[in-house]
């Protein structure tokens, strides 16, 4: 990517001296991203700290629940290489990674009953956020829908086989069943439309202002979840 990128060419300028002397910390999932310089990855569900190919540091992120999932390992690294900088220290940091409660609707953990985790994305809203989350999990019960983007859950198909059934809700359901197909899954909430809907020949939104006594100002107000 860019950043890693710039980083090696960084580096080569300043092995040719062309450098201004700062250090370089590269991060990078790839364990083998450099073998020269500093380079923090992840390996093995490790955060390694490598100096010239030299292990200095190792932090177990098993135990950091709300940052499961290689892009949140990815910005794991990045904290960790800025805090070390920083001066903190590896148990501090440690600890500040332990102690984090995540963002809200961002894989967030709401809560448990038994052996079913109930997690929270739903700020997922396209393809590439939403296949991070499926990655980090097996045997998912998935509720997914709302208004769809262009693309629907095109792209989403080698994560199925991690999905023991499907919800579907709002606008997109009908097109993410069809994207299914033989996927378990179903469609599930009302079909009910206000704006649609008549009694008799009057809609039913005028129907309800008249048995009203007294007067109010009423209106249905439609929300696609």
């Amino acid at each position: 990517d860019e950043g890693q990128y710039l980083a090696h060419h960084y580096l080569a300028d300043r092995e040719e001296g062309f450098g201004l002397g700062e250090e370089v910390t590269l991060v990078s999932l790839d364990p083998q991203a450099i073998r020269n310089g500093h380079l923090v990855t992840v390996r093995d569900g490790q955060i390694e700290d490598l100096v010239e190919g030299i292990c200095k540091n190792v932090i177990d992120m098993s135990d950091k629940l709300t940052l499961l999932g290689s892009h949140n390992h990815q910005n794991a690294c990045a904290a960790y290489a800025v805090c070390l900088e920083l001066g903190l220290s590896r148990d501090e940091i440690d600890a500040g990674m332990k102690s984090y409660k995540g963002l809200p609707h961002r894989m967030e953990r709401v809560g448990r009953i038994k052996d079913v985790l109930f997690v929270n994305d739903s700020k997922a809203t396209n393809v590439d956020s939403t296949s991070k989350a499926l990655a980090a999990f097996d045997n998912i019960y998935w509720i997914a829908g709302g208004e769809a983007k262009e693309g629907g859950i095109d792209g989403l198909q080698s994560f199925f086989p991690k999905i023991r059934k499907s919800y579907l809700i709002g606008k997109a359901a009908d097109d993410f069943s069809a994207t299914l197909g033989g996927e378990p899954h179903e469609i599930v909430g009302t079909n009910f439309r206000p704006a649609s809907t008549k009694k008799g020949n009057e809609e039913l939104e005028n129907w309800l202002l008249h048995l009203m006594t007294p007067q109010i100002d009423f209106r249905f107000y439609f929300y696609i979840i």
